[in-house]
């Protein structure tokens, strides 16, 4: 059995945000695998604020600074910061395996969401232009073959990366593949 020859890659890109995001990319005889991290600095900005707010509370109820009324809304703000920590999307993962299927994953701080489509209903992947809060973004996108009509599955929605990651990661596509699905 010859050895397996894997190529990871890793390449800094900005996403329609300005934000930083990372490519990755593992290449395999007969799998693709596409993962973009997005590098949330102000992730880690906000918990370390809810650390500080929630030693600042308790200091200040231990010494009756404040009502109770003022700890209530304050501890309400700090649950909703922890919440949209914790569904922030932190990596878009998506594993294509020769005539097999593709699967899609999505991992926040709390749980990873994977949906997987059969290689039978995957007709094409493109790059699409669609029209979001008035702006023009590029989005990859997998064109399905449902049971009564076709369906559209946007990729990499919660990071949004830029045009220019998408080209990467669709030649990569075309490449393993020999334009069977791209």
């Amino acid at each position: 059995m010859a050895p397996v020859d894997v190529k990871p890659k890793y390449l800094n890109f900005r996403n329609i945000n300005g934000n930083e995001v990372r490519l990755y990319i593992n290449e395999a005889p007969s799998c693709l695998q596409v993962t973009i991290f997005s590098c949330q600095k102000n992730l880690y900005q906000k918990c370390i604020c809810l650390f500080i707010t929630a030693i600042l509370n308790s200091v200040l109820l231990l010494y009756n600074i404040v009502t109770i009324n003022v700890i209530l809304g304050i501890l309400i703000i700090i649950l909703l910061l922890l919440y949209t920590v914790c569904v922030t999307t932190v990596e878009e993962n998506l594993v294509i395996i020769k005539d097999f299927g593709i699967e899609i994953s999505k991992r926040n701080v709390i749980s990873t969401k994977k949906v997987f489509y059969p290689q039978e209903q995957v007709k094409r992947v493109f790059i699409n232009e669609v029209i979001f809060r008035r702006k023009v973004l590029f989005v990859m996108t997998l064109l399905l073959n449902d049971l009564e009509n076709d369906k559209l599955v946007p990729l990499f929605v919660d990071t949004l990366p830029q045009l220019e990651l998408l080209k990467v990661t669709y030649s990569h596509i075309k490449h393993q593949f020999h334009s069977k699905i791209g």
